[in-house]
């Protein structure tokens, strides 16, 4: 099928569909939704014919945060001489007006929203707040972080609508934590978890997933009777 008859084609779907949604959501929340969906199928057309001259927005968005980390685990561009060197991007925190532009940009156009990168995310403290500013245009929203800091305001990160935190750990004692995760404080970071769980209200534990030595846990407020 021609790109313009693709078009032409996702154009008739969002009409089709959008009276249909406005029963079951506000309209503005239609709009968006149709909007992501639209988006998506020009991505996936232009994905599958190779298009080098995209009309289709970024749909999977990553953010960083902070520049930067208080670890220094080996092979990390915060830590690697060689790679260091060719790190280029300078140490700093995001500020809320470059972030807002950024969501007013790709944010309407996006599917989910992930704050992590090279960086500690938490150690940006408008990082809750980034957060809560994503909800605005329905994006689900995933962090990860290292747990290994001195203050988290966790009341604050649960409430902030953050869907899902990876917490990166590497290490089940402080023995074989330290191997990774060096300049880290496996207390900190037992302790962290234990104040995320109290934040959040989670009782249970049978819920958390491991992967590649990393444990991803549910970062709602749970409901409690």
């Amino acid at each position: 099928m021609a790109f313009d008859q693709f078009v032409s084609l996702i154009d008739t779907m969002v009409e089709r569909y959008h009276s249909a949604l406005k029963l079951e959501m506000p309209e503005g929340h239609a709009k968006l939704l149709l909007l992501k969906l639209s988006n998506l199928l020009l991505s996936k057309y232009e994905c599958i014919h190779k298009h080098t001259t995209l009309i289709s927005y970024p749909f999977s968005l990553i953010v960083d945060p902070a520049n930067g980390c208080s670890l220094h685990c080996p092979a990390c561009v915060h830590t690697s001489t060689d790679n260091a060197r060719n790190f280029i991007w300078p140490a700093g925190f995001l500020t809320e007006n470059l972030f807002r532009e950024f969501l007013d940009e790709y944010g309407p156009y996006g599917v989910d929203l992930y704050f992590a990168n090279y960086g500690e995310p938490l150690l940006n403290k408008l990082t809750p707040r980034f957060i809560q500013m994503a909800r605005r245009f329905g994006l689900p929203t995933y962090s990860s972080t290292s747990l290994s800091l001195k203050t988290i305001n966790f009341e604050e990160l649960v409430l902030s609508g953050l869907q899902l935190l990876i917490l990166s750990i590497d290490g089940a004692t402080s023995t074989t934590y330290v191997q990774y995760r060096r300049n880290g404080n496996f207390g900190l970071v037992i302790d962290g978890y234990r104040q995320h769980r109290q934040a959040s209200g989670c009782q249970e534990a049978a819920e958390f997933l491991y992967t590649y030595s990393a444990l991803a846990i549910p970062c709602v407020r749970a409901q409690r009777p």
